[in-house]
Order: C-alpha cells, then structure tokens, then sequence
C-alpha cells in the first residue's frame, strides 16, 4: 500500500508533505525519503513519540511529527469528500487531480 500511495503521489524532491493522522509515520517515513519535508500530525502524544523515535532511527531528518487534537484544521476546504490523508502542499493542484482521475467513480 505505501508503495502504491508513493507512486500515485509522484513526489518529487522539492515536495513538502503534510501527512495527517500519521500514526506511527509508516507513510510519512518513505515519504520523507523522497521529498524535501514532511509533517506528520497525530491526535495522540504516544504515537507521535514512536513517530519520532522511527525516524531518528532510521536516520530521516526532513520527517517532523506533532501532536494535534481535532476537529479538521480549518486549512481544509469545507464540504472536502476524501479519504486521502496525504497531501503534497508544493503541488496540490496536481496531486488532487491524479488522485481524482485514479478513483473517479
């Protein structure tokens, strides 16, 4: 699934990801490995510890993760139907068509 996730999204090296619900960072880590930045946002302190623990050990530098209760941040359009989680912000006009286009019912 990360790969798939990894070649629909098509990031590139300057990209910067926002990851929400980012859980223990098993798609923002391979994410940071190819993009300039990624942030990982997570309502639990715990996890966001592992996160971070996960990325200092594997080296992963560009990965920052926080802790954040909801609701959705008001960053996110109202009326927003999606499951997709990831988000390229130094691309998203791109990234939501591809996406679009990849599960169009």
């Amino acid at each position: 699934m990360v790969d798939q996730a990894l070649t629909l999204l098509d990031i590139q090296s300057e990209d910067k990801v926002l990851d929400l619900f980012c859980g223990l960072g098993n798609f923002s880590l391979p994410l940071a490995r190819k993009a300039a930045q990624v942030t990982g946002v997570e309502g639990s302190d715990a996890m966001v510890e592992q996160a971070s623990a996960n990325a200092a050990a594997n080296n992963i530098e560009n990965c920052r993760f926080s802790a954040r209760t909801w609701p959705i941040p008001s960053f996110i359009p109202s009326g927003t139907k999606t499951a997709t989680i990831k988000f390229c912000w130094t691309r998203p006009v791109q990234v939501q068509k591809t996406l679009s286009n990849r599960y169009a019912s």
